[in-house]
């Protein structure tokens, strides 16, 4: 799938143009098991937090698709158990600045999740976009989308919800999106 929307990006628009993406695929395995299969094109990586509260980063390699003829892209499976949570998010989330212009970051990210084990899908994320808001001292928002959204499936093969805020402007520019995938047990 990337790879083909690399190689049309290419031969259809500007050199300019480039996008950055994360695609994920859930299998049912025998037994209570799922299997998460991630591929990403210059996208952060997602986040495996266990149930447990330890966290994993699921980095398969990709390059932004748009730019190179080959973005050297990979796959990788985890294995969801029950109580995980995997977390995608956008680079709205760790590249939101504070009022002393400092970036929220990628370790205050995983300190933040590490204290989210257990919490329900739309939980977790809901806590996770209010306090990267408080960390900018409110809403972030980049010039791809009109809206701030939480993304929740609070289970990996039943209903999901979808939670979006009005549109809210910032000095910064940066655009908050989370989607958590819950395994519940």
């Amino acid at each position: 799938i990337l790879s083909t929307l690399n190689e049309a990006m290419i031969r259809q628009l500007d050199d300019d143009v480039f996008c950055t993406v994360a695609c994920a695929c859930l299998k049912l395995t025998d037994g209570a098991g799922v299997e998460l299969t991630v591929a990403r094109g210059g996208h952060p990586a997602p986040l495996l937090l266990r149930a447990d509260g330890s966290i994993e980063v699921i980095e398969p390699p990709g390059k932004a698709l748009g730019v190179f003829p080959d973005p050297e892209l990979g796959d990788l499976t985890v294995r969801l158990a029950a109580g995980d949570a995997a977390v995608f998010y956008t680079d709205g989330i760790i590249e939101a600045r504070g009022p002393d212009d400092s970036f929220f970051g990628e370790e205050r990210l995983l300190n933040i999740l590490g204290s989210c084990a257990g919490l329900e899908a739309p939980s977790l994320a809901e806590k996770l976009r209010n306090v990267v808001m408080e960390f900018g001292e409110g809403p972030q928002r980049d010039g791809n989308s009109d809206k701030n959204e939480n993304h929740a499936c609070d289970d990996a093969y039943g209903p999901h919800q979808r939670r979006s805020a009005e549109p809210a402007r910032l000095a910064h520019g940066v655009h908050l999106s989370a989607a958590v995938i819950r395994r519940k047990r």
